[in-house]
């Protein structure tokens, strides 16, 4: 849950900014809101682990030998979580990468590797949802609708 906490600041700092822009304000705080910014995303991005991996420790061991490299677990090497964790955790991360992965300005690698995870997340946990919301260049709110729908099942489990 702490993602969708931290995805509502990252989209309340970026409207921020663009109205900031808007009114054409005296005080440049850009930089310092886009620390902030970067600093929410690299959290949401450190806990793709923890939600998607079955067994977080032997990931990360494998990551510090170099057996895995930062952005091998999407599409180029999906093989890099040996065993995935419960679907909830895909469920819990749906929402805040794929808003995450909208954003410009995200770094573009950063969006890319959060497209790549939605991609593993449906293919791996057997969530369609995530697949969709991945190819999608925008998505409308009936299926935001519906993604709360299936997080809040998913916490029933």
């Amino acid at each position: 849950m702490w993602n969708t906490s931290r995805i509502a600041r990252v989209l309340l700092i970026h409207m921020i900014l663009k109205l900031s822009r808007l009114l054409k304000d005296d005080q440049d705080h850009t930089r310092k809101h886009q620390d902030a910014l970067l600093g929410f995303i690299e959290d949401i991005v450190s806990s793709i682990p923890f939600h998607l991996a079955e067994d977080s420790p032997v990931f990360l061991h494998r990551l510090e030998e170099g057996e895995v490299g930062k952005a091998q677990m999407g599409k180029e090497n999906a093989a890099t979580i040996l065993s995935p964790g419960r679907p909830v955790g895909g469920l819990l991360l749906m929402h805040p990468i794929y808003v995450a992965s909208k954003l410009s300005v995200v770094p573009q690698q950063t969006r890319e590797y959060m497209t790549d995870c939605l991609e593993w997340i449906a293919k791996h946990m057997g969530i369609g949802q995530a697949s969709l919301i991945a190819k999608a260049p925008d998505v409308h709110e009936e299926i935001f609708a519906d993604g709360c729908t299936i997080v809040w099942a998913g916490m029933l489990i």
